[in-house]
C-alpha cells in the first residue's frame, strides 16, 4: 500500500532565518550494496573488516547486504531469492564479496575506505531523503520524504527500498565459511525491487510518500528498519539515500579532515550542523582517540548565542534548537611528542537510542617523518611494519588507512613525509590509478617507497589489459622497476637474502614464507628492470627466481618484496629487513651500492648462537664508535664504547635473556647494518 503527499514550504520557511540559513545542498549518503555468502570464503575473509569500518560510519553510509545463491548454502538467500536475483542481475555481479557504492563503484569490502565514502558524499546532494516509521501491531507504514534542497536534478528517477534486519546472529554458521554475525540483510522491497518511477519536487518543496509492510515473524522488529535511494537506471547513479535510523540533521565539514601542526598550536575541525525537526534536540558530542599522545589536549566547540565557545572536555551534551544551523567541532592543541593523531567526532542522539550516530574521523600530523599506508584488509598487518621502525629507534614514524592517505595527498598534506613503507598484503586491487598519481608525485619529489606483497606483480602484468590498468602497469615498470614473471606457488617456500647486494645480503638470514592466507599461497617471481634496480631476495637460494628487489635512481629510493612481509615466517628477519631499509632511506646507510668502507667496518659474530660470549672482528676504524645491542622490542639493551683501530669487540653474552637481538656499530663513518645475534642458554 502507498499514499503520495504533496507538501509546500514557502522559502521563507525553508531558510528560516538568515542566522539560522541551511547549506544550499542536503548531506548525501553513500550506499554500499553489498553481495555476499555464507558460504564463501572470500567473504568470511573480507567482511568482518568492512563490517568493523561500516560501524563507525553508520552517520555517513547506508549498508544493505544481499546473500546470493552462491557459492554454496545461505538461508537468507533462500528468504527472498527472486529479488536478490534481481538485484544481481542489475549489477551484473558475478563473484561474492562485492559492494556497488552509490550504483557506479565496484569494489570488494576490504577496498571501501574513508576516500571511497568521501568521493561520493563530499559535494553533497541536490535531495534529502528523511524517513520516519510507526508500527502498529504486526504492520510498520513507513513516510519518505523527499525535498529538494537545490537545484532539481535530471534524470529518470525511480525511488527503490529495502527492508534489512540490522543484526542478525546465528548460534552456529549457516554456511560453510564460519560466519555466524551478519550486518543489514536484505529482507524484502516495499516499492518492487525495480522501483518505481517519481518526480522529483521543485525546490523548497517535499514530496511524501508512504508504504506499509507486515513484520515477518522470523524478523526480530527492534532490528528490522528500511532504506530508501533515488537511482537513476540509466546510470546506475544512486541520487541519495536515507534510513529510518537516521538521525535528522546534517552535518558539513568546513575544514581538511587530515591537518599538520606545531607542538603547541591549536587546530580546528570545525562543521555546519543542521537540524530538521521541529524540536529541539538534545545531542551528545564526544571526542573519541586511543592514538593520540596524553600531552595533547582536546575542546569541543559549542555555539551560545552568535559566538562559539570552547570548552576543555572531550564528552558532553548540548540542546539544539528545532530547524536551526549553528557551527560545532572540536580543537587540538598538540603536545611535544610526534604523532599521526587520530580523533573520532561523534553526535549521538540523547534522546533517540536507535538513531545511528554519526561520526567523522579526523588527523593531526605533528613530525612523522615516516609513513605505513595499510592497503584495505592488510591493516591487519601493520605491527609487521612498525615493529621494525621501533627497532630503528625512530620515533618519527605512523600509519595510516590508504583512503586517508590519498585524501591527504590530494590535499598537499604531507609534508614532512619522507619515506613511505606500502602494506598491500593480499589486496585487490594492489595498486590504483589514485594511488599511482599520489606515489609518483611523492618519489618525483624525492620520496622513498617500500612497497610489499604477494600478487602485486601478477595485478598489473597482461598487455592486453587484463591486468591492471595502462596506468598502473607504468607505474609497476617505470616507479617499481621491475617485470613481472611468474604467479609463484607453494614450490617458492624460503626468501633467501641475495648476498652480492650490499645492504641486505650480508645481514638477513634466510626464512621460511608463511602460509598466511590458507592456502593462497601466490609469492610473485619479479626481475629487476632498468639500470638502478638490483636483486635483493630470491626464492629458495635458486639466482634465476628473483623475489624482491631495490634501486636508488638518485632521486628516490624504492624496495619492492613479491610477498608481504606477514609472510616472513621468522619475525627476526622481518624486523631486520624494515630496521636496514629505515636505515637506508633515512641515509644512516648511503649509497646506490652501499657505502663499502662503513658496511666492512664489522664481520659477523662467532660463535653465533652464543652461550656466554661472541667476538666481533672490525675492519680500519678510524673513529671512535658506540657497539649497540637491540632486543626484539627495539630497545637499546646493551652498549660498548669501542676505540678507534680496535680490531675485536668481546660481547658478554651471558647476561642477555635467550632470544634473538639486532647488533650494530654507530660512528662518525655511518652507521653499520644492523646484524643478527640468536643468545642461547
Amino acid at each position: 500500500m502507498r499514499i503520495l503527499l504533496l507538501s509546500i514550504f514557502t522559502s521563507c520557511l525553508l531558510l528560516l532565518t538568515a542566522d539560522t540559513a541551511f547549506s544550499q545542498m542536503a548531506k548525501k549518503y553513500a550506499l554500499a550494496e553489498h553481495f555476499t555468502n555464507a558460504s564463501c570464503p572470500p567473504c568470511a575473509e573480507q567482511n568482518p573488516g568492512f563490517n568493523n569500518f561500516y560501524l563507525t560510519r553508520t552517520g555517513l553510509m547506508h549498508h544493505i547486504a544481499y546473500h546470493t545463491s552462491w557459492p554454496g548454502t545461505d538461508p537468507m538467500y533462500d528468504f527472498n531469492e527472486s529479488e536478490v536475483d534481481n538485484r544481481v542481475t542489475y549489477y551484473g555481479v558475478d563473484g561474492v564479496p562485492t559492494v556497488v557504492v552509490n550504483g557506479l563503484t565496484d569494489i570488494q569490502p576490504s577496498g571501501v575506505d574513508d576516500k571511497v565514502i568521501g568521493d561520493v558524499s563530499k559535494d553533497g546532494s541536490d535531495v534529502r531523503i528523511i524517513l520516519s516509521e510507526a508500527t502498529e501491531g504486526d504492520t510498520r507504514t513507513v513516510d519518505i520524504d523527499l525535498t529538494t534542497v537545490g537545484t532539481v536534478p535530471t534524470g529518470n528517477w525511480r525511488l527503490k527500498t529495502a527492508v534489512v534486519e540490522r543484526h542478525i546472529i546465528y548460534d552456529s554458521p549457516p554456511g560453510s565459511n564460519g560466519e555466524a554475525d551478519f550486518p543489514n540483510v536484505f529482507r524484502q522491497s516495499l516499492s518492487g525491487i525495480t522501483g518505481e518511477s517519481v518526480e522529483l519536487p521543485a525546490t523548497g518543496e517535499t514530496t511524501t510518500i508512504s508504504y506499509s509492510y507486515a513484520l515477518d515473524a522470523e524478523w526480530d522488529p527492534m532490528e528490522t528498519y528500511v532504506i530508501a535511494y533515488l537511482q537513476d537506471d540509466a546510470t546506475k547513479e544512486v541520487l541519495n539515500s536515507g534510513s529510518s535510523r537516521d538521525m535528522r540533521l546534517g552535518y558539513f565539514n568546513s575544514a581538511s579532515t587530515f591537518q599538520q601542526a606545531s607542538a603547541g598550536e591549536e587546530v580546528s575541525f570545525s562543521a555546519l550542523l543542521e537540524t530538521y525537526t521541529n524540536t529541539a534536540q538534545v545531542l551528545q558530542l564526544d571526542v573519541i582517540t586511543d592514538e593520540a599522545p596524553a600531552d595533547w589536549t582536546v575542546k569541543i566547540m559549542l555555539p551560545v548565542g552568535e559566538t562559539v565557545i570552547d570548552i576543555e572536555e572531550t564528552s558532553t551534551s548540548y540542546e539544539f534548537p528545532a530547524n536551526s544551523s549553528s557551527v560545532t567541532g572540536f580543537k587540538i592543541i598538540p603536545g611535544e611528542e610526534t604523532a599521526i593523531a587520530k580523533y573520532s567526532f561523534r553526535i549521538s542522539s540523547a534522546d533517540d537510542e536507535n538513531a545511528f550516530p554519526i561520526e567523522f574521523t579526523y588527523y593531526v600530523n605533528t613530525g612523522v617523518t615516516d609513513l605505513v599506508i595499510n592497503n584495505g584488509s592488510a591493516r591487519d598487518y601493520e605491527n609487521s611494519y612498525t615493529k621494525g621502525l621501533g627497532l630503528s629507534g625512530n620515533t618519527s614514524y605512523g600509519a595510516l588507512e590508504m583512503g586517508t592517505f590519498l585524501n591527504a595527498s590530494e590535499q598537499n598534506l604531507l609534508e614532512g613525509i619522507n619515506n613511505v613503507y606500502l602494506n598491500i598484503g593480499w589486496t585487490f586491487p594492489a595498486i590504483t590509478d589514485d594511488m599511482v598519481f599520489a606515489f609518483s608525485t611523492f618519489m618525483d619529489n624525492g620520496g622513498n617507497l617500500l612497497i610489499a606483497g604477494q600478487d602485486i606483480g601478477w595485478d598489473n602484468s597482461g598487455a592486453d589489459g587484463s591486468n591492471g590498468t595502462s596506468i598502473t602497469r607504468s607505474f609497476y615498470s617505470q616507479y617499481l622497476q621491475a617485470r613481472y614473471i611468474d604467479d609463484g606457488g607453494s614450490a617458492n617456500s624460503t626468501l633467501t637474502p641475495v648476498g652480492a647486494d650490499g645492504l641486505y645480503g650480508d645481514s638477513l638470514s634466510e626464512t621460511d614464507i608463511a602460509d598466511t592466507y590458507g592456502g593462497n599461497f601466490y609469492p610473485d617471481q619479479i626481475e629487476p628492470r632498468g639500470d638502478h634496480a638490483t636483486a635483493i631476495f630470491n626464492y629458495n637460494g635458486d639466482a634465476s627466481k628473483i623475489a624482491g628487489i631495490r634501486a636508488d635512481n638518485g632521486t628516490f629510493k624504492m624496495a619492492y618484496v613479491g610477498i608481504g612481509l606477514e609472510m616472513f615466517e621468522d619475525e627476526g628477519v622481518r624486523d631486520a629487513f624494515m630496521l636496514l631499509t629505515e636505515n637506508w632511506f633515512n641515509g644512516k646507510i648511503v649509497g646506490v651500492e652501499y657505502d663499502e668502507a662503513v658496511q666492512n667496518l664489522m664481520s659477523p659474530s662467532y660463535p653465533n648462537p652464543s652461550n656466554l660470549t661472541t667476538n666481533i672482528q672490525l675492519n680500519n676504524l678510524t673513529t671512535d664508535a658506540t657497539l649497540q645491542v637491540i632486543d626484539i622490542t627495539g630497545k637499546v639493551v646493551l652498549t660498548q664504547n669501542v676505540e678507534r683501530g680496535t680490531s675485536q669487540i668481546n660481547i658478554n653474552t651471558a647476561t642477555l635473556s635467550e632470544g634473538t637481538y639486532m647488533y650494530q656499530l654507530v660512528s662518525e663513518q655511518g652507521t653499520t647494518a644492523a646484524r643478527k645475534l640468536t643468545v642461547v642458554h
